[in-house]
């Protein structure tokens, strides 16, 4: 996929909050909103580019306990800050929604775009 493309959006793949497996932190506001993530610095540069391009960022939870994927919410892009090798990217506007994903990532995704 062409990232450049005017109409692709980015989605970042999460692990549900209460997954006992989180290779990254993040900090939610509840099961469905973002407040913040660490990720790599590769992320966080597509992150930074959605905030000056003043787009949402949309969260895709993965399934866990019995919960399908969900786009779980869309998120404005409030700080991107590097933190050693990584990024930490927050949040702000955390809408929350239900949306089925557009996609199934292979496992180890970080983030893709639809």
């Amino acid at each position: 996929m062409c990232y450049d493309l005017p109409d692709m959006r980015l989605y970042l793949v999460l692990h549900h909050r209460r997954d006992p497996d989180q290779p990254w932190s993040n900090d939610w506001i509840d099961d469905d909103r973002i407040r913040a993530i660490t990720t790599t610095a590769r992320v966080g540069n597509f992150c930074e580019q959605e905030k000056q391009q003043g787009r949402a960022v949309f969260v895709h939870r993965c399934a866990y306990g019995g919960t399908a994927a969900v786009i779980s919410c869309a998120a404005e892009v409030d700080r991107v800050d590097k933190i050693g090798d990584g990024a930490l990217v927050t949040f702000v506007n955390p809408a929350q929604m239900t949306a089925a994903p557009p996609g199934f990532p292979p496992q180890g995704t970080r983030m893709y775009t639809a």
